[in-house]
């Protein structure tokens, strides 16, 4: 985890009347929504090296694709940085590995820097490939601005206790928004959960299971503050944009691939619907699974555009403006 000792200080100390007003919030219940833990943890990955003499990280699933699932992840979880100026160079003899709630260890297929140079965006993607009968399930993203005091909830794999490595715990930790400013790194979302050396890279996390954050900054003088970077500056980096010395670019969104193993079109199906190809002019109705777009005839009770899956409550749930005026229920549920 980053440690950061002057720049958090002199926030906290320059607005007081932001500090004053978290600290006048009511305390974070003690129960957390029911299931949310529990789903979100199916998500959540520890990274572990025995090349580096690092305790470990965490990280997001956030797609998956034949197979091949991407974890989302804060870049110095997974690049022992080479220090020289410009551009950063990760350490190539450091093998990582990804260890699922399973307990199944999986080799890190592929590494793509996001973070540019020593000030860009502490992020990185990772891949890896599991077997048919092992399936994650990748978490719903939610870019929507967060206001002071909105409850978050922390999840990763911290190194307590004297553990590391693949025997850490999943911890699940509650606290809530403190406030926004621009630190370092993209770091800008600044909440009061507890977190430790091993949460890095892992998810912060909304009342409804929705991911708004990648966890990765302390504050080294105890103030128990902690940041996150928002998943809409992740969305705004990897539109279109060459993330990696091998070109390959990241789309915001793409239009899936219908196959027949595809455990996302069952779920469709489940809803009634049948999908259909994603053409230009085409009338269709969006279905979004993580940053995988598929798209189904228009037909109600689809009163919208586009829609979401949200694993956690199993709904499709509205993703922009309605195209009735009055409709009688934008999320729908199985």
């Amino acid at each position: 985890m980053l440690l950061i000792t002057n720049q958090l200080t002199r926030v906290f100390l320059g607005i007081s009347a932001i500090t004053a007003m978290a600290m006048t919030i009511p305390a974070l219940a003690n129960s957390v929504p029911q299931g949310i833990a529990e789903n979100v943890r199916e998500s959540i990955v520890q990274i572990n090296s025995k090349d580096n003499g690092s305790p470990g990280g965490s990280g997001v699933i956030i797609d998956e694709e034949n197979n091949i699932y991407t974890v989302l992840t804060a870049n110095h979880v997974v690049c022992s940085a080479i220090k020289r100026p410009g551009k950063i160079n990760c350490s190539q003899d450091i093998n990582y590995s990804i260890r699922t709630y399973t307990g199944k260890e999986y080799v890190m297929k592929n590494r793509q820097v996001l973070q540019t140079d020593q000030n860009g965006v502490d992020l990185a993607i990772i891949t890896f490939q599991a077997p048919d009968s092992e399936y994650y399930r990748p978490v719903v993203i939610e870019d929507k601005p967060l206001e002071i005091g909105t409850d978050i909830f922390v999840a990763g794999f911290p190194a307590v206790f004297g553990r590391k490595g693949a025997d850490r715990e999943f911890a699940f930790t509650g606290g809530r928004i403190v406030f926004n400013q621009n630190l370092r790194n993209g770091y800008s979302l600044v909440y009061d959960a507890n977190t430790l050396t091993g949460n890095s890279g892992g998810g912060v996390f909304d009342i409804n299971g929705n991911l708004v954050a990648i966890h990765g900054l302390a504050d080294a003088t105890k103030s128990g503050f902690n940041a996150g970077i928002p998943i809409k500056t992740y969305l705004q980096l990897t539109k279109g944009k060459v993330i990696s010395s091998d070109t390959e670019t990241i789309p915001q969104s793409e239009p899936a691939k219908i196959s027949s193993n595809d455990r996302n079109l069952q779920i469709i199906q489940n809803f009634g619907y049948n999908p259909t190809a994603c053409e230009p002019g085409r009338q269709v109705v969006s279905i979004m699974f993580g940053n995988k777009e598929y798209c189904v005839e228009p037909r109600p009770p689809l009163t919208g555009l586009k829609y979401r899956y949200n694993s956690t409550t199993n709904q499709l749930e509205l993703f922009d403006a309605p195209k009735s005026n009055n409709p009688n229920n934008p999320n729908i549920g199985l």
